[in-house]
């Protein structure tokens, strides 16, 4: 129930007991852009907390002993006491909880980041009529009101010649002014920010944040709540959870991108319901990323079995004659390995968006690109054995950099952002998972002389699919240090028992 991904509690429901010593309770709604503030602070602190998410269209009667307006977000900690306005309770996790420190310590700095919150004030309430309007002459008129409020915070970041808010380094201000920017697109708002370069290069550098990397939420996900919530539906607020959906089988539950891995002895899963695919993964396997990133890109239902790879179950040499993964398994029980011909597979047996080029020679293009690329896995591979072995790699560095000053290339003759054309295509997907890696491995430098490689590293940031899956650095170096250790629940690393 205390999880942000738990289903809300409404009218008629009994009111959460006392809040455990040593946590502190947020009531939430999971699209609220006002409790998205309170949640991106209790993550970027690392605060102990748990979530109770509230429906927003039929509200318990208890929750208005808790803000007497009936909203959130809501804090209660475990003496009782109760702070509610998503600013307060920003600013209250600030002063209360040790560690880093989101408000600027020196008072005209403070006072400078309350300005600039109180000069993007006009904008929630801007896109809060923007989004109830349907004239399409009212419609444009608030867009207007939008461009210009985005301009003069566009100024802002002008005059600082700094990349934040707040200046150099993330602060309070950005964390307070991010939920409605993270939803322009979803609110079909997105061309309001395309006069606004400096405005643009923050969003970028938002998306790299791990907190709001963590809270991001899927564009159709944020489209189809929307619909619902503005058709007054009591269903809105729960929306794409999984109990919402027609029940297709415990093993479906149980076999999510987090779910723990299965290991020797474990007992092979039963039949892929039908409606669904089936992939054998691994949360930190950039092979297995390729494959997700296309189920994800292209909304296909389908169930995750994760594979521990230091200790595979002996049933899993049915599926693949190698126990590698990725692995497909359809209810058919047909099997589809090797990661290209996964992707490829979804592509061709799916509907809807089509990630592999129509035309042949686009679509020989894209397999000669890969030919070109297939270095790149190695080679990060060795650079990451080396520098966790204590090993000179200076030569697999330069090797490196040259495969990325090739692909440089191919951006610069095509002029193009992506390397499919100018939108994200099979190929960008296929590439992706190496470079989302170089930070984590700790050879992202590999990059600096490559720009319209890291322009595309950034277009790619800010795609719906690859935000879905980024896993946060820190939970990344935590399963590598496991990794090397040769230690079997390194797999599992991060998630809850």
């Amino acid at each position: 129930m205390s999880g942000g991904s738990a289903r809300s509690l409404e009218k008629g429901s009994a009111p959460p007991g006392p809040v455990p010593e040593g946590l502190i309770r947020l009531y939430s709604m999971r699209f609220c852009p006002f409790a998205e503030r309170t949640r991106l602070v209790l993550k970027a602190k690392g605060i102990p907390h748990e979530i109770i998410n509230i429906n927003l269209k039929n509200k318990p009667e208890w929750l208005f002993k808790k803000n007497p307006f009936g909203l959130v977000p809501i804090l209660e900690n475990s003496q009782g006491q109760l702070i509610y306005e998503s600013a307060i309770t920003c600013e209250y996790l600030d002063e209360v909880y040790p560690g880093k420190k989101l408000l600027p310590e020196d008072p005209y700095d403070r006072a400078c980041q309350k300005m600039i919150f109180e000069l993007f004030s006009k904008v929630p309430p801007l896109v809060g009529r923007f989004l109830r309007i349907k004239g399409t002459e009212e419609r444009s008129g608030l867009k207007e009101e939008i461009r210009k409020e985005f301009s003069k915070l566009d100024e802002i970041l002008t005059k600082k010649k700094t990349t934040f808010f707040g200046g150099n380094s993330l602060s309070m201000i950005d964390y307070l002014i991010w939920p409605w920017f993270e939803r322009l697109e979803a609110m079909e708002l997105y061309e309001c920010i395309d006069h606004t370069p400096k405005l643009r290069h923050w969003m970028a550098a938002m998306l790299k944040d791990p907190a709001v990397s963590a809270l991001l939420t899927d564009v159709n996900t944020f489209r189809c709540y929307l619909n619902l919530y503005l058709q007054d539906s009591v269903q809105a607020c729960d929306y794409g959870l999984v109990s919402l959906e027609p029940p297709l089988s415990n093993l479906e539950t149980m076999a999510e991108e987090v779910s723990r891995t299965l290991g020797k002895g474990s007992l092979s899963p039963g039949p892929v319901p039908e409606g669904l695919i089936r992939i054998y993964s691994m949360r930190f396997c950039p092979y297995a990323h390729r494959t997700r990133l296309v189920l994800q890109a292209k909304g296909i239902r389908h169930e995750v079995i994760n594979i521990n790879l230091r200790n595979k179950p002996e049933w899993y040499y049915t599926k693949h004659p190698f126990g590698q993964i990725p692995v497909l398994e359809n209810s058919k029980c047909q099997l589809i390995y090797e990661s290209v011909i996964a992707c490829e597979y979804l592509d061709d047996a799916y509907p809807g968006k089509k990630l592999c080029p129509y035309d042949p020679y686009e679509r020989a293009r894209q397999k000669m690109l890969l030919e070109l690329f297939y270095k790149v896995p190695h080679l990060t591979k060795e650079c990451l054995v080396a520098l966790r072995c204590g090993r000179d790699c200076t030569d697999l560095k330069l090797a490196l950099r040259q495969e990325f000053c090739n692909l440089e290339e191919i951006l610069d003759y095509q002029n193009t952002i992506f390397f499919g054309g100018d939108c994200i295509s099979m190929i960008d997907y296929l590439f992706w998972p190496w470079f989302e890696r170089l930070d984590v491995y700790g050879i992202a430098e590999c990059v600096n002389h490559t720009p319209a490689l890291r322009l595309w590293i950034e277009a790619m940031k800010q795609d719906p699919a690859v935000c879905a899956l980024f896993i946060d650095k820190n939970i990344f170096l935590g399963f590598l240090n496991h990794y090397f250790q040769n230690d079997p629940e390194a797999f599992d690393y991060g998630l809850n028992c």
